[in-house]
């Protein structure tokens, strides 16, 4: 398994061009999903894609699903059903074009399915791409224990497991365990000093605390 694109499209094809142009190196699969129907102008767009892929992405494959907005349940269920056909280590989500309706409704699929990668979307202003992890889709509520020692470092800065287990009178093997689970959603990461191990919030943490 790949990574593997998924686009919103509507009328105007320049959002996924460039959004191939972006990740075009690292896919192998680009699914394209519009709402029907499909008028003159969403088809013009869509050969666009095509002609782009045929053109200068041969090795990637590209397919186009084709669903109902007003109709949500039946919407998303293809939508869970084309993704299981497609599966891919990580998802590109980019969600630049194409209706809010389908929109919303790729981006509960992705929340249900628990899709790893990134969602993605450019400003209005044409001026950039926020991108964000999909694991914020579906990030679980924080234990306790993990709450504590994210707040610690988040206030605190950068410490050992050491100053940690000093600072908050847990048990080593506590200690870790929570930062493993932390670790794992992503939240902190572990930098070399030396032969020091010091552990360190990223932005993902402060949305999640």
């Amino acid at each position: 398994m790949d990574n593997a694109l998924i686009l919103t499209l509507g009328f105007d094809e320049k959002f996924a061009i460039r959004a191939l142009m972006r990740h075009g190196r690292d896919l192998r699969k680009v699914l394209v999903v519009m709402a029907e129907p499909v008028d003159e102008r969403a088809q013009r767009a869509l050969n666009a894609v095509k002609d782009f892929v045929e053109r200068f992405m041969t090795s990637v494959q590209l397919e186009a699903f084709i669903v109902n907005p007003s109709e949500p349940y039946d919407a998303m269920r293809k939508l869970k059903d084309v993704i299981r056909r497609n599966p891919a280590l990580n998802y590109v989500i980019s969600v630049s074009g194409g209706m809010r309706a389908l929109i919303v409704e790729l981006l509960i699929v992705a929340s249900i399915m628990k899709l790893r990668g990134e969602v993605e979307i450019e400003l209005e202003n044409f001026r950039g791409t926020v991108s964000l992890p999909a694991t914020l889709l579906y990030m679980e509520p924080l234990g306790s224990e993990e709450h504590k020692v994210l707040k610690v470092l988040m206030e605190r800065g950068p410490m050992t497991a050491k100053d940690l287990m000093d600072l908050l009178k847990i048990p080593r093997s506590s200690l870790y365990r929570r930062i493993k689970e932390l670790k794992t959603r992503g939240l902190v990461v572990e930098v070399r000093e030396g032969k020091a191990a010091v552990y360190e919030v990223n932005n993902l943490a402060y949305v999640a605390w």
